[in-house]
């Protein structure tokens, strides 16, 4: 039972159901005599209802899969898989009891290859909470956003000068954070002059000017300039030049909207914790190029040691990528090289196969 003349709040079924309506004859008369009762009724639409429709769908498409499962392997044994693949979260990817190592337990031939995308998002992400400038960076860029998105206004204000707004920095989405940076670099002079405006028109009131204010002292600083250089350009193939040129392009900028560049020397030890004794008396600027290094480095680490796994799968299986495959003159020395992986014995006959293919 379900009052259909409350329309608030429908959640995504009872939304579809109306989305539907519109297009479909029958259930447009079935929800324009729910609309019309002035009395609960009988509507077929209740949660329980709403459970039912979604068991049925999830066993229709489960038996679907199946069905072609059996079909090409005659039953769903465990003993045919070959490959596992889960994000990274360890109840899925965990070495020691993860699902992936409960599978392989059983069937040690299921070759498990983490996601790629949530392994990538992930260097991003550990890079940049490596360096104490690099989170403030972040987090002033998140600041931006939080800003302009309170108000209709300041969105309004935004979108005048840099022709779109700004993105939302994701956890789960390292693109998100690559957008804005992009973003940011683009109409870096345009955002400044608008924090300007708002944190000086007297018809804004207190907090809107006070934040903005504050807005632009963050974001005009060498270190704010630094990593928005350099997390603009996230290679990792030469690792001097791309710090280099993210910290040219910070000073650079600063000289030209004459933002102060300090050069103080660190040399109480006690305020930096953790600070190694080695760091001790470096200039302001040599110690924001160690945190950018750090971030490049990390990135680097990152991706050596979740892609390691992936980069040994690639050669063990390497006889099977088209460019070998369709090459007459690769000689295929699977059973040599790799006695652990189960290879038909009649490998010739198909690589000649494929090769007409081709």
């Amino acid at each position: 039972m379900v009052n259909e003349n409350d329309t608030e709040n429908r959640g995504n079924f009872l939304g579809l159901v109306h989305l539907h309506g519109k297009y479909d004859s029958v259930l447009c008369e079935h929800v324009t005599m729910l609309k019309m009762q002035k009395k609960i009724i009988l509507s077929y639409l209740s949660p329980e209802i709403q459970k039912e429709f979604i068991h049925c769908l999830g066993n229709h498409v489960r038996t679907k899969i199946l069905a072609e499962v059996r079909e090409a392997k005659n039953e769903l044994d465990i003993q045919n898989c070959r490959g596992q693949a889960y994000d990274n979260a360890a109840v899925m990817s965990g070495r020691h009891s993860g699902v992936q190592m409960r599978i392989k337990a059983v069937n040690q031939n299921a070759q498990f290859v983490a996601c790629t995308n949530h392994s990538l998002n992930l260097v991003g992400v550990h890079a940049a909470s490596i360096a104490v400038d690099s989170v403030s960076f972040f987090g002033s860029m998140e600041k931006v956003f939080n800003y302009f998105s309170s108000s209709t206004h300041c969105w309004k204000a935004l979108t005048g000068v840099t022709g779109q707004g700004f993105m939302r920095l994701i956890e789960t989405q390292w693109s998100s954070r690559y957008e804005a940076v992009s973003i940011m670099k683009t109409h870096y002079a345009e955002i400044l002059e608008v924090l300007e405006s708002l944190a000086g028109n007297t018809a804004e009131n207190a907090a809107t000017r006070s934040d903005a204010g504050l807005l632009l002292n963050a974001l005009q600083s060498l270190s704010f300039l630094a990593f928005l250089g350099l997390w603009s350009r996230v290679l990792v193939d030469n690792r001097d030049v791309l710090v280099n040129d993210g910290f040219d392009y910070a000073k650079n900028i600063c000289e030209d909207l004459g933002i102060e560049i300090t050069l103080r020397r660190i040399r109480n030890l006690k305020i930096m914790a953790g600070e190694k004794a080695a760091d001790a008396g470096l200039t302001y600027e040599n110690r924001l190029r160690q945190e950018m290094f750090e971030s490049r480095d990390r990135i680097i680490q990152e991706i050596k040691t979740r892609f390691q796994q992936l980069n040994e799968l690639d050669v063990k299986y390497s006889f099977l990528t088209p460019t070998n495959l369709l090459n007459p003159e690769y000689k295929c020395k699977v059973e040599e090289e790799h006695c652990d992986i189960d290879v038909d014995g009649n490998r010739e006959g198909e690589v000649a196969q494929f090769r007409c293919f081709g």
